[in-house]
């Protein structure tokens, strides 16, 4: 048996080698990507607007605060100038960005957290003053219909 027969040509070896590279730097790549995959956390586009379970929670909030409203107006006989003023001093839950209360009518304005122009994530609870205490409507302003949730039905 001949030497150039047990190792192949040199021309076959240099192809084996080349073969045996691209091989190994495809694997390298794939591997790299698996890996960076698995450690890279998932990214989600920002939401655009307020999503119906956002602003129910939302809302709920500002139901408690219209509660220390209605309280405050109770002893008082008039709007807090601020929710700092009739003490509620609650946290913001994660949806909600801004809450804050009008000093002439008592409507609450429930601003949620997104991207979207202000208007789009924007929910009132407006009181009406009656006998035996106050009531609250919900309205969504020109929050889009899919993002409204059951309790807040009606825009402007």
């Amino acid at each position: 048996m001949s030497e150039e027969s047990s190792t192949g040509s040199p021309r076959r070896k240099w192809l084996r080698w080349i073969v045996i590279f691209c091989a190994i730097s495809s694997a390298s790549k794939i591997g790299s990507k698996l890996l960076n995959a698995a450690f890279e956390p998932e990214v989600k586009p920002p939401s655009v607007s307020a999503s119906p379970s956002d602003a129910t929670i939302g809302i709920a909030f500002g139901r408690v605060a219209a509660k220390t409203v209605e309280s405050y107006f109770a002893k008082h006989k008039e709007f807090p100038s601020s929710l700092t003023a009739a003490q509620f001093d609650a946290p913001l839950p994660d949806p909600v960005e801004s809450i804050r209360v009008n000093p002439e009518t008592g409507a609450l304005k429930i601003v949620l957290m997104g991207w979207a122009p202000s208007p789009t994530r924007t929910f009132f609870l407006n009181p009406t003053i009656e006998a035996t205490g106050m009531t609250w409507e919900c309205r969504a302003g020109e929050v889009p219909v899919q993002n409204r949730p059951p309790e807040c039905p009606d825009a402007w």
